[in-house]
């Protein structure tokens, strides 16, 4: 279908926003409160919420829906303790759409959905998730774009984020911006996906800040410097999934920096290998390798100022995966292994046992 309005033509896919049966008017109402919708009627189980005209909605404690899509073009929600489930798997929770806004504050309570999560579908949007779950399955979107620029940016400070089935993608259309924000208590579990986190391409810019805190459970991420593009250790853990099948490959492509906070790579009872080189971004911390299993860098660490193997065993083929073996900024936990490669100098090995700190 499609619309025109003077000059301006939009898009819209057939039977995307035909018939909603529940629209939101209230301009600050609670749900489910039927005063707050048009015609009076809350949604059913069989009618799909929706929020086109801005406004406030609050939804508390008190509440447990069941419906087939919950949608936000334009408007704010606060989730703050209720529970509402989705059927629908196609499009049933997505929060902005061609020009306008919707922004979510999940403070606690559950999301829970049968398909993906939409943030930006043409428009813009914004979650700030505090606490409770939001719980999606098959592959989720963070700034969909839709053939135009639009921008969304997930910060999790709190709660969980789950996704089940394939992956998250930034900006798969290719176009617009997305940041994913991780910290304090934040947790953003992809441990049941098959493909991780992964970046767009073309115009796009997105970014990913792992800060102290946050935590991401990923069986692999794939990144970019497309377009100045990043994703940015900060402090935060990055935690392979159990029984990953891709940790031999677990950070794929370019783009990986490392702030003040450093670098926390939790093994997890994995093997896994990493191949990027990671570059300074601002003042850089060091690494740290936790978790059993196995971890084999083969890129330039050399950026960071120090090593800290606190379990498991660490790999380090030669100097430029060890940051601080040449000043006296390695220690080795009790039970924790370093192994070196072929690749030093029986120099640089010396030092490295004169210098390092190796508990028994």
């Amino acid at each position: 279908m499609k619309i025109t309005r003077g000059v301006c033509t939009v898009l819209v896919a057939a039977g995307m926003f035909s018939s909603w049966a529940a629209n939101w008017i209230a301009a600050d109402g609670e749900y489910p409160v039927e005063a707050n919708w048009n015609n009076n009627v809350k949604p059913s189980a069989t009618d799909r919420a929706y929020m086109g005209d801005g406004g406030i909605m609050r939804i508390p404690a008190t509440v447990s829906e069941t419906m087939p899509r919950f949608c936000v073009a334009r408007g704010t929600v606060y989730m703050q303790g209720g529970e509402i489930r989705m059927t629908q798997t196609q499009y049933p929770l997505y929060f902005g759409d061609y020009g306008r806004a919707g922004t979510l504050y999940m403070e606690s309570g559950t999301f829970a959905a049968e398909g993906p999560f939409y943030g930006a579908w043409g428009g813009d949007c914004a979650v700030y998730q505090t606490g409770g779950l939001l719980s999606m399955k098959g592959t989720s979107y963070i700034s969909v774009s839709d053939g135009v620029d639009c921008s969304c940016r997930y910060e999790c400070s709190g709660g969980e984020f789950r996704q089940t089935g394939k992956s998250v993608v930034l900006c798969p259309n290719n176009r617009g911006t997305a940041e994913l924000v991780l910290q304090d208590e934040g947790l953003f579990n992809l441990a049941d996906t098959t493909d991780g986190l992964r970046f767009g391409a073309g115009t796009a810019r997105m970014h990913v800040y792992l800060k102290t805190g946050g935590t991401l459970v990923t069986p692999l991420v794939k990144s970019s410097d497309i377009n100045g593009s990043s994703f940015v250790f900060d402090g935060g853990v990055i935690r392979v999934a159990a029984d990953s099948a891709s940790a031999s490959d677990f950070l794929q492509g370019t783009g990986y920096r490392v702030a003040s906070g450093g670098l926390i790579f939790d093994t997890n009872g994995q093997d896994a290998t990493c191949t990027p080189d990671f570059v300074a971004d601002g003042d850089c911390g060091g690494f740290e390798k936790r978790g059993l299993g196995v971890l084999t860098m083969s890129g330039d660490l050399s950026c960071m100022t120090g090593t800290a193997v606190r379990a498991g065993k660490y790999v380090a083929a030669s100097p430029a995966q060890l940051p601080g073996w040449n000043t006296g900024c390695v220690r080795i936990e009790s039970g924790a292994v370093l192994k070196v490669g072929g690749a030093w100098k029986p120099e640089e090995w010396q030092l490295l046992l004169e210098t390092a700190t190796i508990l028994p």
